[in-house]
């Protein structure tokens, strides 16, 4: 009736045709909206006793005791909670009719359908559509209708701001509270306002809301434990459509220093602009992210879907404006790795930005060098000279990595070596920057912050062979490769052969810069210290660092040993 006019072509649309409560969480994570600043799981809009609601800020971790620091969960503003005639509409009670929600990645909306029948035979139907705008980072929308089918009756809609929110430890039963409350205020005709403050890395959220309804209405607001909510109540009368709008604004104080003008001052600017104003510049945005990034599959409209579905997720959670943060593991959707940050991005991720959205690849990048001293650092605490990224990264730069995961409730515990052994990382970081310099000719990327994260990583990965004598070379020992359940392994033929490359791309960098950018050369050759005999030294170890290769078989061994493990067939 409403939301049918505004969906794309089947092609690109994502459905889920019937309520299940156990894929709740699910379709949360498939149906998450974000902008590369802040990210919204797909949470129902009226709640759901199974599902799992996160609203995650780029950047905003927190660290928890004991444990790991994480990726905050921070106040969720999606709900809309509706009182028909004196019956609360839930989707675990009474009886759904009808239900349909669809993302519509052409268009980057979330949208909602479903008639449901109380326990006094009152029918009423909800539609609507979410969004967490591409161009305007701070701004989120919903936007729906009301009609109740058969009946008359007071109706209240309730919406508001809910910092009573959790992560999830490492067991279910653990819950951890990462944000305190420090102002709430109503702003009457102007919304409400909710702020709160990270525990421990002392970061401020402020979001502020406004609940707007398109008949007269009696407000108020109510108040709970690190709530404020909007409560808008008028009569409805059979077969009639409400309209509803929520307008939604967030910063941090990794923005603004002052959040709360910052916020509120959105949040008017956007209620002026209107909903279908913002709607238009979404999609137009979204359209112009899509003229850049699709791929057309023609006769295999299975696959068309799911490559838009991967290359979808990939745009809305990158952001060119903000060269502090990364993309995690998950992304913004939700607590997977705790928000971490892993080679996953520089491998697998960055290349697609590189080849469609270079300002978000440099972005990526930078990341990396505003925690190139952080870097040096891991390499110092291990006993290593240059540049260590981590194994796992969050907002310092520093390992994140736990050392152990284990369950409080029984005590037992597993030993994590990631962090002290999966040096890949280093490489892969050095190959990413070469890889964009060589698809972009960014030449002030190169000369200011590529080749110094080039050389130092080649610094770290010098300090961390070994020359052995028996095999005339010199060897990585007691590493993890990208096969993480080989531990403690000798000469991983993929750890091993980017060592080697890195070496060798900074060398063919410094005879690069020694050719064409002398000044830029002098200048970081004397920031780091880099003396011509450690490039010399780093000459003899390329040519000889050793790869392990079976000359009966022609096949490169995984590490060392590895042709001699039992064969296990698990087919």
């Amino acid at each position: 009736m409403y939301i049918d006019t505004l969906l794309s072509e089947a092609d690109w649309l994502i459905t889920e045709e019937d309520y299940h409560p156990e894929k709740s969480q699910f379709y949360e994570t498939l149906f998450t909206l974000a902008n590369g600043y802040v990210g919204a799981r797909g949470s129902l809009e009226q709640g759901s006793q199974t599902g799992s609601p996160g609203t995650y800020f780029a950047g905003v971790y927190d660290p928890t005791p004991v444990f790991f620091t994480e990726l905050a969960n921070a106040p969720n503003w999606l709900n809309v909670k509706i009182v028909a005639n004196n019956e609360s509409i839930e989707l675990e009670k009474g009886r759904i009719l009808e239900y349909k929600r669809t993302l519509d990645m052409k268009k980057g909306l979330l949208t909602q359908i479903f008639r449901w029948e109380g326990a006094k035979g009152q029918i009423t139907r909800f539609e609507d559509y979410r969004l967490v705008h591409l161009n305007y980072k701070h701004v989120a929308l919903l936007k729906g209708v009301i009609v109740p089918e058969n009946y008359d009756g007071p109706f209240v809609v309730k919406s508001g701001l809910n910092g009573y929110v959790f992560n999830t430890g490492v067991i279910e039963q653990l819950l951890i509270k990462h944000f305190k409350l420090t102002e709430y205020e109503d702003r009457e005709a102007e919304g409400v306002y909710l702020e709160m403050k990270s525990r421990l890395s002392g970061i401020s959220v402020g979001e502020a809301s406004k609940l707007k309804l398109s008949v007269p209405s009696e407000r108020s607001v109510e108040i709970d434990v690190d709530k404020i909510t909007e409560v808008l109540t008028f009569e409805a009368k059979k077969g009639q459509a409400y309209e509803f709008e929520k307008y939604v604004t967030f910063y941090t104080s990794r923005d603004v220093e002052d959040v709360k003008f910052h916020t509120l001052k959105e949040l008017n600017t956007r209620v002026d602009q209107g909903s279908e104003v913002l709607l238009r510049e979404h999609v137009s945005a979204w359209e112009q992210k899509w003229l850049d990034a699709d791929v057309k599959i023609h006769g295999d409209e299975v696959a068309q879907r799911s490559l838009r579905f991967n290359i979808f997720h990939l745009i809305q959670s990158a952001n060119e404006d903000d060269d502090r943060v990364s993309i995690p593991a998950k992304a913004l959707h939700g607590e997977g790795y705790r928000g971490h940050i892993f080679w996953d991005t520089e491998i697998f991720m960055l290349p697609f930005f590189i080849y469609t959205n270079p300002r978000a690849a440099r972005s990526l990048l930078m990341y990396r060098y505003h925690n190139l001293d952080a870097a040096r650092e891991n390499a110092r605490i291990q006993g290593y000279k240059g540049a260590q990224f981590p194994w796992e990264s969050a907002d310092t730069g520093l390992e994140t990595t736990p050392k152990e995961l284990g369950n409080p409730l029984t005590g037992e515990t597993v030993r994590i070596w990631t962090g002290e052994e999966e040096h890949h990382i280093v490489a892969d970081v050095a190959y990413a920057v070469d890889h964009y310099y060589v698809a972009t000719g960014d030449e002030q990327f190169l000369l200011k912050y590529g080749a110094e994260i080039l050389l130092e990583t080649a610094r770290f990965w010098a300090s961390r062979v070994q020359y052995d004598d028996r095999k005339k070379a010199y060897v990585i020992k007691k590493v993890i490769g990208p096969d993480e359940f080989h531990e403690h392994v000798d000469n991983n033929i993929y750890t091993n052969y980017m060592a080697k490359w890195n070496i060798s791309k900074a060398l063919e960098y410094i005879d690069r810069l020694k050719q064409k950018h002398t000044d830029s050369w002098d200048k970081l050759k004397k920031k780091i210290v880099l003396s011509s005999r450690e490039i010399r030294e780093w000459k003899t170890i390329a040519n000889n660092l050793y790869l392990p290769y079976d000359e009966k078989t022609k096949l490169y061994e995984e590490f060392e040993g590895y042709f001699k493990l039992k064969e296990i067939d698990i087919s």
